[in-house]
C-alpha cells in the first residue's frame, strides 16, 4: 500500500515496535508440541499461540482463588442488590413527595403572585398620596422649629429680666432681715433679764407666802 511506503519519524516507529512487542505472540510459548502441551495446563499460556479456552476456563473455574472472589463477588451483589431495593423504595417515597410539593409550589406560587398583585395595586393607590403625607410631614417638622426658634428667642429675653427680677428680691429679703435683726435685738436683750427676775420674783412670793400661812 500507498502508506507503508511514507517514511515515520522516529516516535511513531517506537510507538509501532512498543505495539508490535506487546501484542505478538510469546516466542517462550511457541514451543515444541510436546512443551506446548504442559504449557497450556496453566494459566499463564493466555499468550501462547496454542492458547486453549476451553482448558483455560476449566482451570480457572477451578482455582481456590477465583472461588474465594466468586463467594466475596457474589456476596457483595447481594449487598449491592439490597442496596439498590432499598435506594429504590427511597425513590418512590421522594417522587410521591415531590409530587405533593409540586402541588403546594403551584398553591403558593398562586398565592405569591396574587400578593403582589394586590401590593402593587396598594402602591399604585399610596403614590399620590404618599407626596401629600411627605408634605404634611415637612410642613410640621418645620412647624415644630419655628415654635421651638420662638421659645427659644423668648427664654433669651425673658431670661436677663427675670435674672434681674431675682437679684432685686434677694438683696430686699436681705435688707428686711438686717432692718428686723437691728430692731429686735435690743427687744430680745431687754426681755431675757425680765423673764429671769419675774420668774425669781414668782418663786420667792410664793416661798413668802408659805412661810406666812
Amino acid at each position: 500500500m500507498e502508506v507503508d511506503d511514507v517514511p515515520l519519524d522516529e516516535k511513531a516507529k517506537r510507538m509501532r515496535d512498543l505495539l508490535s512487542s506487546f501484542y505478538s505472540p510469546d516466542p517462550s510459548m511457541s514451543s515444541p508440541n510436546s512443551n506446548s502441551s504442559s504449557k497450556c495446563g496453566t494459566l499463564d499460556a493466555i499468550n501462547s499461540t496454542s492458547f486453549d479456552p476451553d482448558q483455560y476456563m476449566h482451570l480457572l473455574v477451578r482455582s481456590p482463588t477465583l472461588m474465594s472472589n466468586l463467594e466475596a463477588l457474589l456476596q457483595r451483589h447481594v449487598e449491592m442488590a439490597a442496596e439498590i431495593k432499598n435506594l429504590d423504595t427511597d425513590l418512590q417515597i421522594m417522587k410521591s413527595n415531590i409530587v405533593g410539593m409540586e402541588a403546594n409550589m403551584e398553591q403558593l406560587l398562586e398565592k405569591i403572585m396574587s400578593v403582589r398583585s394586590r401590593s402593587a395595586g396598594v402602591n399604585t393607590r399610596l403614590f399620590e398620596k404618599r407626596e401629600h403625607a411627605t408634605f404634611f410631614v415637612k410642613f410640621r417638622l418645620l412647624a415644630i422649629f419655628v415654635v421651638a426658634s420662638t421659645d427659644q428667642t423668648n427664654i433669651d429675653r425673658l431670661l436677663p429680666f427675670m435674672l434681674g427680677i431675682t437679684i432685686a428680691m434677694f438683696f430686699t429679703v436681705l435688707a428686711i432681715f438686717i432692718i428686723v435683726c437691728q430692731y429686735s435685738c435690743p427687744t430680745v436683750f431687754l426681755l431675757i433679764p425680765l423673764a429671769w427676775l419675774k420668774v425669781w420674783y414668782r418663786g420667792y412670793f410664793l416661798a413668802s407666802s408659805r412661810e406666812l400661812t
